[in-house]
């Protein structure tokens, strides 16, 4: 509220230069020198200081499109109008008062002189203002850029700053504008912000200017970004309100600027990053984290081939969905090899290690058919068992692998869940707090809350928590998850995670809502490939347990593949190695230092008697030997 607070000088602006601006035209014309006289200039100078709220107030419309173009160039002479007067008055002061000359100012023919001198001052100072805001004003930069492309020495970039298409900028300005910039014969043409005046109202014409920015010539297009000027929101001589909801843009902004063929560039948080000693670093895979999860990213890669395997992967979802739905389930055997190997840098020949590597567990979808590991296991977990691995305890030798070859088969049901089929029973076990991670902190209580609303049946509530989840969220690849102090609270107030995050936040919801809710991780192994991942599964009396991935659901949500976005609130996909049922649990035997993943096992732990090592000292590799399909 500066305009308020700034009112009273605002006023008593214009009273002192009525004052003086009268006193001059009382030495030139004596018939204003009785008071009733007064009113006629008086009643001009309240017309336009008032010109700015009155043209607030105003509804939209011709009307006050007019005020507030009074308004603005009354502001703009007021200016230039004060600073004369100002002036005026303290030489006035040091040679009236200071220098011993007092008798030579104070006469009606001085009056009319400063009066005269002020006026002259004030005209050429406004026109001087009103022409060169007309000017366009070029200035060339040589940046040298420590990158080299293929076939390219040199680009040519013009930036284009505060266009401010309002009141004052239009059609004409925009046709001298593109004219400049199809002068440079650019490369690439970059519109920095503040392209508008805060009111899509104020552009005049904008079908009109849109088709004169469509005729930027530039090699590689035209891009632009917004400034602190392009959001819809009420100005006052210049001064914005604070408003309680998000300050956005006008949704006719963006349609202008995809109409004059301006691609808008928006800080969706893409890449996250963050600040060490004066210096931004961004996590070592956040390109390809973007990549993967931006198609429109993706497409843009040089490579014309890139999205064939994210196309491929989306196919073949599409079609396996389409068989579970017309059979009812569908049945895999798949055996895999996974090799994991010290670094150089970490290997300590003659000294015990002990090495932890994840194998399927027996758990509802999937089933252990055999294990094999080389160097032989030490132990290998019961089959229940909550994070299930094989451990080796042995004497390390110079680049010694460690080998594990399973079997496993996922026999993965389609169940198509009716709200009105739910029984109201409501099971005691899987609603409980597990801290740190699944906690009901306030936040979180009033998240479902809000979520939930008046809703009482749990499978519409789930539903709710999973459409909130993969809608209002994007997956991102996020630094350790030990770094975050509650990951619910990290996902939700950013809607920004991993496949992991996106999980327990719905566990979180459900749990919170009294709807049993479990952990689940291991592989994502399709015939040709292998990825770490992660989902969750809740329960809903009368079908027990029903999955909810909502990585996969989000990315099918963002694609609109919505069939294949249904399919993963009640369903998986037949390629998921189970093996985690639970977050954040011990090892069996536990480790004795800290894991490098203290939630979940999936690229497995190594530790010396003496320390553990970190994704950065060891790698695991996966191999598929054999994928076949069962009836």
């Amino acid at each position: 509220m500066i305009a308020i607070l700034l009112a009273p000088v605002y006023l008593l602006a214009n009273y002192y230069l009525l004052r003086r601006v009268m006193g001059w035209v009382k030495a030139w014309f004596p018939f204003f020198r009785t008071a009733r006289h007064w009113a006629l200039p008086v009643a001009v100078q309240a017309f336009l200081a008032c010109s700015i709220v009155i043209a607030f107030f105003l509804p939209e419309g011709r009307a006050r499109r007019v005020m507030k173009l009074i308004g603005n160039y009354w502001l703009g002479v007021l200016l230039y109008v004060l600073l004369a007067v100002i002036a005026a008055d303290l030489l006035r002061l040091l040679l009236g008062y200071v220098l011993p000359f007092k008798h030579i100012f104070v006469t009606t023919q001085m009056h009319r002189i400063a009066g005269c001198v002020c006026a002259l001052v004030i005209l050429i100072a406004s026109i001087w203002g009103v022409v060169n805001a007309r000017i366009i004003h070029v200035t060339p930069y040589d940046v040298t850029v420590d990158k080299t492309v293929e076939g390219m020495d040199e680009m040519k970039v013009v930036l284009v700053a505060d266009l401010h298409l309002g009141y004052n900028i239009g059609e004409k300005q925009m046709q001298q504008m593109v004219d400049r910039i199809n002068e440079q014969d650019a490369d690439l043409v970059v519109i920095a912000g503040d392209i508008f005046d805060n009111e899509w109202e104020a552009v005049e014409a904008p079908e009109t200017i849109a088709a004169t920015l469509r005729s930027i010539r530039s090699k590689y297009g035209v891009y632009a970004c917004y400034g602190n000027h392009d959001i819809e929101e009420p100005v006052l001589a210049g001064f914005t309100f604070r408003q309680s909801e998000k300050k956005e843009s006008d949704p006719r902004m963006d349609e202008f600027l995809k109409n004059a063929n301006i691609t808008l560039l928006r800080d969706e948080g893409t890449l996250d990053w963050v600040m060490i000693d004066g210096s931004v670093f961004y996590k070592d895979n956040a390109l390809s984290s973007a990549v993967k999860t931006r198609p429109d990213l993706h497409a843009r890669l040089l490579d014309p081939h890139a999205l064939d395997e994210s196309n491929a992967n989306a196919q073949l979802l599409d079609d396996v969905i389409a068989r579970m739905k017309r059979d009812g389930h569908m049945h895999i055997r798949c055996k895999m090899r996974t090799t994991l190997t010290i670094e150089s840098h970490a290997q300590r020949p003659g000294q015990r290690i002990h090495v932890y590597m994840p194998v399927p567990l027996k758990d509802a979808q999937c089933t252990p058919v055999s294990i094999a590991t080389a160097p032989e296991a030490t132990k290998i977990s019961a089959e229940d068992h909550p994070q299930r691995t094989a451990y080796f305890d042995t004497i390390y030798q110079k680049d010694m692998p460690f080998v594990t070859e399973f079997t496993y088969e996922i026999d993965a049901p389609y169940v198509k869940p009716d709200p009105r089929e739910v029984i109201s029973d409501r099971p005691n076990f899987d609603i409980q707090e597990s801290l740190p991670h699944i906690r009901f902190t306030p936040f979180i209580r009033a998240l479902c809350a809000e979520l939930k609303g008046s809703e009482n049946n749990p499978l519409l509530i789930a539903r709710r928590f999973y459409d909130y989840c993969t809608t209002q969220a994007v997956y991102r690849f996020v630094p350790p998850y030990f770094t975050k102090v509650n990951i619910p609270e990290y996902f939700a107030a950013g809607q920004r995670g991993d496949c992991g995050m996106h999980a327990i936040t719905f566990i979180t919801l459900c749990r919170c809502a009294g709807i049993p809710a479990q952990w689940q991780a291991g592989l994502y192994a399709r015939p040709t490939d292998v990825g770490n991942h992660d989902w969750a599964r809740f329960y809903i009396a009368p079908y027990g347990w029903l999955y909810a991935d909502c990585s996969f659901g989000g990315s099918a949500y963002r694609a609109g593949a919505l069939d294949r976005w249904d399919f993963y609130f009640g369903n998986l996909d037949p390629f998921r190695m189970v093996a985690n049922r639970a977050f954040q649990q011990d090892f069996d035997p536990p480790m004795h230092d800290l894991r490098a993943d203290p939630y979940d096992s999936q690229s497995g732990e190594v530790e010396y008697d003496d320390q553990s090592l970190t994704y950065h000292d060891f790698t695991m590799n996966r191999e598929i030997l054999s994928w076949e399909e069962l009836s």
